[in-house]
């Protein structure tokens, strides 16, 4: 008999990568307080068909993301988690399906931002929901220990950060996303 895993002690890194053909590979990487990989999955290559280009127009990669890509990893996964953190703002309307805090990280600023607001060094709250397709009205910008990040509205800001202290004793936030990349890269090789 197996005991449940204690979600306090996972955190979910969820990331994507745009391929060169328009597509999108979705990642998730869980984590335990000391770092250590506890599950990872991938996505093979998303791709719209033209119907969907058309039909979605520049909602297409929120769409992808958080509606196909999104669910299909997080369907996959076995082990609870305290908070799911990303760095692609086209994560967003995914968030609120989830249990627990879902955490866009800000600083340092995720790639997605970075090409979506070229030349911005700090966005706004509001420039980043619309990146992410999502109502300013349903986050919060949170500043922790050096730390900004996005949070819903919904969810408790002193939470989070009990949640995210263990872990940032040991690890770099933003660290796992690094793996997730060089994982999906090395992935992609054999594929």
């Amino acid at each position: 008999m197996s005991i449940p895993a204690d979600p306090a002690e996972h955190l979910g890194f969820l990331s994507v990568s745009e391929t060169s053909s328009r597509g999108f590979l979705g990642g998730l990487l869980i984590l335990n307080r000391s770092g250590h990989p506890i599950e990872f999955h991938c996505t093979v290559p998303v791709h719209a068909n033209r119907a969907q280009e058309i039909l979605y127009g520049e909602t297409l990669g929120s769409f992808l993301c958080a509606q196909q890509i999104a669910p299909s990893l997080c369907k996959h996964k076995k082990t609870p988690v305290a908070a799911m953190i990303t760095d692609a703002p086209l994560f967003l309307p995914f968030a609120p399906t989830l249990d627990a805090p879902f955490i866009l990280l800000l600083d340092p600023m995720p790639a997605g931002i970075r090409t979506a607001l070229p030349g911005t060094i700090s966005p706004r709250l509001d420039e980043i929901c619309a990146i992410g397709r999502t109502d300013p009205a349903l986050w919060q910008e949170v500043e922790d220990e050096g730390i900004r990040y996005m949070l819903r509205a919904d969810d408790s800001k002193p939470r989070a950060a009990q949640i995210l202290r263990p872990f940032r004793k040991l690890i770099d936030l933003t660290e796992p996303f690094d793996r997730i990349y060089l994982a999906i890269k090395e992935s992609q090789k054999g594929a």
